[in-house]
């Protein structure tokens, strides 16, 4: 894997990784089933040297003898029939270049199986992503090599596999304010959030909180603002903020989303009209759903990741529709 340009340090897969990575998808897909495989960032070729049919690209190809090329403006010299793009996408700032490579890969893959930043499942990340394509597999890798002298560096990334498929992906909706609380300026707010960096999830006093660049400034709507800040110390942020390749970081609606969820895991009555569900992440290697430390954790996970079978075990059902989740709220208890 490499960056787009070759004056930035590159990445390269080990090859441990790439095996893993190959065999797992091997029992999603067949490659036999392929007349084509593509790796668009080939760098040493950990990746795909052992496969057939392949077409190896790489901006600063090692070794040499790989397509010299930018997979993000790449066009191929000819129609391919049933197509596999798989490789390691180039990063980016904020993932830009992840999503480039992507929706490159859409252009005509069947499949796409890709080493992707943790990024890429924050909904707004999926969003950009082609809506032709929906999501089959996603286990968090750790354990990329990063320069030429083999230093080896820990690289938060997904490997994810996506096929196309015949109606369009619905975008993910995220409800972004509550009921019971407005996101304010510093000088009327109750109580700030860390939104960004190690403590991100953490809940402030406002004189101890920095700059509105860094924090979300809350101010409960109905003045009761020890009961929004008792609320809020109940959820874990643990799981979602550092779903980023880079630095933590949490959105309003992840925020607006936990909340809700720890309000109804009390016994209160759900406040958010609008659907707000997530894409399904079917086998990501994140703790199974018993396993979460509150009822109301479970619930939000289950919810945003759409998970609809009883045993939290699986998240091949599909999203959760709001009148699922209004239905098994009593389900849930208060234990």
């Amino acid at each position: 894997m490499t960056t787009p340009t070759t004056t930035r340090p590159f990445f390269d897969t080990t090859v441990s990784i790439a095996e893993g990575c190959l065999r797992q998808l091997e029992a999603i897909c067949p490659l036999e089933a392929f007349d084509t495989i593509i790796d668009p960032a080939a760098g040493p070729g950990a990746l795909s040297t052992s496969l057939r049919n392949r077409v190896a690209l790489d901006i600063a190809p090692r070794p040499a003898g790989l397509c010299v090329a930018d997979f993000a403006t790449w066009t191929p010299d000819c129609n391919y029939d049933r197509v596999l793009v798989v490789g390691a996408a180039a990063f980016g700032r904020n993932g830009k270049s992840a999503v480039d490579f992507f929706n490159a890969a859409a252009g005509y893959a069947d499949t796409i199986a890709l080493l992707l930043p943790r990024s890429v499942r924050k909904a707004s990340q999926q969003n950009r992503l082609d809506p032709m394509f929906q999501l089959i597999h996603d286990e968090d890798i750790v354990g990329l090599i990063t320069g030429e002298v083999g230093k080896e560096r820990n690289v938060p990334c997904v490997f994810q596999v996506w096929q196309r498929c015949v109606t369009p992906r619905p975008k993910i909706m995220q409800p972004k304010s509550h009921p019971d609380f407005v996101f304010s300026g510093r000088s009327d707010a109750d109580l700030a959030v860390q939104r960004v960096g190690a403590n991100a999830g953490r809940i402030k006093p406002v004189a101890e909180a920095g700059s509105a660049s860094s924090h979300y400034y809350l101010k409960a709507t109905d003045g009761c603002a020890d009961e929004l800040r008792a609320c809020l110390a109940t959820i874990d942020f643990d799981l979602l903020r550092y779903q980023v390749a880079g630095i933590p970081s949490v959105s309003k609606g992840d925020l607006v989303a936990l909340y809700e969820a720890a309000r109804v895991a009390t016994g209160k009555a759900p406040a958010i009209a609008e659907e707000a569900t997530a894409s399904a992440m079917p086998t990501s290697t994140r703790p199974a759903m018993f396993d979460l430390p509150s009822p109301g954790m479970r619930l939000f996970m289950q919810f945003v990741d759409g998970e609809a079978d009883w045993d939290f075990g699986t998240r091949a059902a599909g999203p959760l529709r709001r009148d699922e989740f209004l239905v098994r709220l009593p389900e849930m208890g208060t234990h």
